[in-house]
């Protein structure tokens, strides 16, 4: 090894910035860093600003809302499918291709585009991060799962989203969905019409489309 090799100092690389290390800096929550990289009303323009400087002089590695400077004319909805009570589930079942569909087709009417994302909600600071990066103006989450909770604090936190689910007691978040319960009592209802006694229910009653429909 030469001298001249000897006396170069190496550089040493550093790793691009979260959304934690912004709020570390600021001295605020992750949840107002995430606001004020989407331009929320809920943040002061001071702590905006402030917050918007660190991100541009750091490696910050998401991409800053070009919105807050200009008005964008797409939109980018993430869909996250959260894993059926625990199990995996796969994007080639029939049932969420039908759903992933109508979701594409109305996306495609209102000049927005779609990402599939593969977080799940339970990694609240990654969902959260997804729409505070620009990655994603909005979550689509389909199906509540037992995330009931997690849904709840990722609402606080100002993340906006909303649920293919059912709506539940305590509700802080806005979901869409049939009505469970009267589906429920039709589908008993008619087996009763057809003289059946002996009436059992499949499904898993911690998910609480099924238990409504139980």
């Amino acid at each position: 090894m030469s001298d001249d090799e000897l006396a170069t100092p190496k550089t040493v690389q550093t790793p691009p910035y979260r959304l934690e290390d912004l709020a570390a800096l600021a001295g605020v929550s992750i949840a107002t860093v995430s606001r004020a990289l989407n331009n929320s009303d809920l943040v002061s323009p001071r702590t905006k600003a402030r917050i918007l400087e660190i991100a541009r002089s750091s490696k910050y590695a998401g991409r800053l809302k070009s919105k807050i400077y200009a008005e964008e004319p797409f939109k980018t909805i993430s869909v996250i499918i959260p894993p059926p009570q625990g199990r995996d589930s796969h994007l080639s079942d029939s049932f969420l291709l039908d759903l992933m569909g109508g979701v594409s087709d109305a996306m495609r009417e209102r000049n927005c585009d779609l990402l599939l994302s593969h977080l799940t909600v339970v990694e609240q600071g990654s969902a959260a991060a997804l729409v505070a990066s620009g990655r994603a103006d909005g979550l689509i989450v389909l199906g509540q799962s037992t995330l009931h909770e997690q849904l709840n604090a990722l609402a606080h936190d100002g993340v906006p989203f909303v649920v293919w689910g059912a709506q539940l007691p305590g509700q802080k978040y806005c979901s869409v969905g049939s009505d469970n319960r009267q589906g429920g009592m039709r589908a008993t209802s008619h087996l009763i019409r057809l003289g059946r006694q002996r009436i059992g229910f499949v499904g898993d009653i911690d998910a609480p489309e099924a238990q409504l429909r139980y």
